[in-house]
């Protein structure tokens, strides 16, 4: 993964890829989600809004934050600082 900060660019390694299954609070919902990266120096969990479009989710990103699988919410975020979290057990 690369990013720039300041016209200076750099790189972060992922350390592994894997399949993870987590439970979303705001339901209850069990869910697996696969070929997560796990990059160490980033320090917070990404978690990639297209791929989630490929596998048939809706995301809705206005005031608040919605995944939406199968015409039902599977969990809702906010924002904070200009990054749009949610919350996922692990």
């Amino acid at each position: 993964m690369k990013y720039e900060i300041n016209n200076n660019t750099k790189s972060l390694i992922a350390k592994e890829i894997d399949t993870i299954t987590t439970k979303i609070p705001s339901t209850n919902k069990i869910v697996t989600i696969s070929n997560i990266l796990y990059i160490p120096k980033l320090g917070v969990n990404l978690l990639s809004i297209s791929k989630l479009t490929i596998k048939g989710a809706k995301i809705n990103l206005s005031n608040i934050i919605e995944i939406i699988l199968q015409d039902k919410i599977l969990t809702t975020g906010y924002y904070k600082n200009n990054l749009s979290l949610i919350k996922l057990e692990l």
